[in-house]
């Protein structure tokens, strides 16, 4: 018999990843919901809004899932905004009221931004207010999966991924990743962005691929121990923005046919 997988938020850039590589197994029996179309999702997509509770309410006791992959999220920058906070916390809240029950085992992404930023380190300060009203939302949700999941006696792993760079995200002004900001700003205006660049911070952060967070959970997948673990997901190495911004230069003056500004 297969894994079933359940997967929430689907259209989102990591959650598109995260399906195209566990779709490749026979073993695995992928189902999604999310919340705008897309068609790249399989034809057994559910849509609706994780805000709307009847909505929530009607998913319930029509399918037992081996895992739930919970990928929603409202990033809006380092802001603290209670909108913010509550874009964030309240869908998740309806998900754990409703089909989360119907599960063995939760995977929830959350994010580093639950981390407080500081000199000495990020885990230093983990039980500290985070700096965002999207971290204070992220961890509260953490908190309260664990709660729930002891008390039904539910598996969980929680991820919490560094700046996630993703092949499916395309350029949102204020929600992308810098990657795909860099990229698409170098696309549509080279010269333009070399000047920018040279103007830039030597900032140095990592960058997490899709596909490497998709590796991790189907090995949660086929792993026969859940110990309801928490992952904090970086890249090996850290690059300066400036790098980044260099390396993005070199690539397009050598494919100067690229002309989607999407690509």
């Amino acid at each position: 018999m297969g894994i079933k997988v359940l997967i929430v938020g689907a259209s989102s850039s990591t959650g598109l990843s995260i399906y195209q590589k566990l779709s490749q197994f026979k073993e695995i029996e992928v189902t999604s919901i999310s919340r705008t179309k897309n068609n790249k999702l399989p034809k057994n997509t559910v849509y609706g809004d994780l805000l709307d509770e009847d909505f929530c309410n009607r998913q319930t006791g029509f399918a037992k899932y081996d895992f739930i992959i919970y990928l929603c999220g409202v990033w809006k920058g380092k802001r603290n905004e209670i909108e913010d906070y509550n874009d964030n916390l309240l869908p998740f809240k309806n998900f754990i009221s409703s089909f989360a029950k119907d599960t063995k085992n939760i995977i929830y992404f959350s994010s580093s931004a639950v981390y407080k930023n500081n000199k000495f380190g990020p885990e230093s300060k983990l039980f500290e207010d985070p700096y965002s009203s999207y971290g204070k939302a992220k961890l509260e949700c953490e908190n309260m999966l664990m709660t729930f999941c002891k008390t039904k006696k539910i598996g969980y792993s929680i991820l919490r991924p560094f700046h996630i760079v993703s092949y499916n995200e395309r350029y949102k002004p204020g929600s992308s990743h810098v990657f795909t900001d860099f990229y698409y700003q170098a696309n549509n205006d080279l010269d333009g962005f070399q000047k920018k660049m040279m103007d830039l911070p030597d900032v140095w952060i990592s960058f997490t691929l899709c596909e490497d967070i998709a590796e991790l959970i189907k090995k949660i997948l086929f792993s026969s121990i859940h110990n309801n673990e928490i992952y904090n997901i970086d890249s090996s190495k850290t690059f300066s923005i400036r790098h980044l911004g260099d390396a993005i230069i070199r690539f397009l003056k050598n494919n100067l046919n690229i002309k989607d500004p999407n690509y």
